[in-house]
């Protein structure tokens, strides 16, 4: 098993006062990763900050997604998360069967770019 830490999501604005927030995706796969009890990782958090997150949980609200997370139970404390970015750790040595020409942006590394 090779675990690597990959950016799931950039927390946008709070939604309403119990703690919840908008994300914006960085993963093709919201309902695997942000199942309630998941941990995500808070990359470089800001003093005050907590370093992980367990979600608490998921939803599609107008076509935006929300999370609420069990260390965020209010407004004042789901916007200090405004602008952070999460990770998910995620087994990257296992191919996804059913895309078998998926990739990561990690693995993009050293690739040729072409000009015209």
């Amino acid at each position: 098993m090779t675990l690597s830490r990959l950016v799931v999501a950039r927390v946008g604005r709070a939604h309403g006062i119990r703690g919840e927030v908008t994300v914006q995706l960085h993963t093709d796969a919201p309902d695997r990763r942000f199942t309630p009890g998941a941990v995500l990782h808070v990359v470089a958090p800001a003093p005050g900050l907590p370093a992980r997150l367990t979600v608490q949980g998921h939803r599609n609200h107008n076509g935006t997604t929300l999370l609420t997370f069990t260390e965020i139970t209010d407004r004042t404390a789901a916007e200090a998360l405004r602008g952070v970015r999460v990770e998910a750790e995620v087994d990257v040595g296992v191919a996804d069967p059913a895309e078998p020409d998926a990739w990561y942006d990690h693995e993009r590394g050293g690739l040729a770019g072409h000009d015209r």
